[in-house]
């Protein structure tokens, strides 16, 4: 007697989700208003991120140069 091997049945093809009207549309002067937002709020934290940097700069320095034993001043390979 052989068995027979049986083939899983086929699903549907997933169709796509019907629009219920909630899906923003916008038009390109819009997608082009809201990327310059975005590009202006990543500009001022870049802005804000170096400042903060730059004033704690001599700190962290001095903090990475303290295991060599190093005095902070001096920038020499030697």
């Amino acid at each position: 007697m052989a068995t027979k091997l049986q083939t899983p049945p086929t699903l549907p093809p997933e169709l796509p989700p019907e629009e219920d009207g909630n899906e923003l549309r916008m038009s390109l002067l819009e997608h082009l208003e809201e990327l310059r937002d975005r590009l202006f709020k990543a500009a001022l934290g870049l802005i804000a991120g170096t400042i903060i940097g730059a004033i704690f700069a001599g700190d962290i320095f001095k903090y990475l140069l303290k295991p060599y034993g190093r005095p902070a001043q001096v920038l020499d390979p030697t």
